[in-house]
């Protein structure tokens, strides 16, 4: 039987990830790894183990370049500079030019 280290080794490998710590803390503790674009970024071992984690700078990398281009199909323009998550509100200017703000989920 493989150790919890190992299995979480493994499972983050499943997506390309690297984990950066080399102790198995527990659980609740939280571990590092290294996506495969080299971002850094951590998660408690309870939920990396039980979920197909993703690099949450590159989801979000995804999520603004997706938006962007639903904007652009709308003729307006996204004008915020990242994405966080769906509940902030970002800047768009519509096709009148109008700028305004709202919120932006992506179904």
């Amino acid at each position: 039987m493989s150790t919890p280290l190992a299995r979480l080794r493994e499972r983050l490998a499943q997506k390309g990830h690297t984990l950066l710590d080399n102790e198995w803390r527990g659980r609740t503790a939280r571990y590092r790894f290294r996506c495969a674009h080299g971002h850094e970024t951590s998660r408690t071992g309870d939920y990396a183990l039980r979920s197909l984690i993703d690099c949450p700078t590159c989801e979000a990398e995804v999520k603004l370049a997706r938006l962007q281009q639903v904007a652009r199909q709308a003729g307006g323009e996204w004008l915020s500079t990242r994405y966080s998550k769906s509940s902030d509100t970002y800047r768009f200017r519509c096709q009148l030019g109008h700028e305004f703000d709202n919120w932006a989920t992506l179904s």
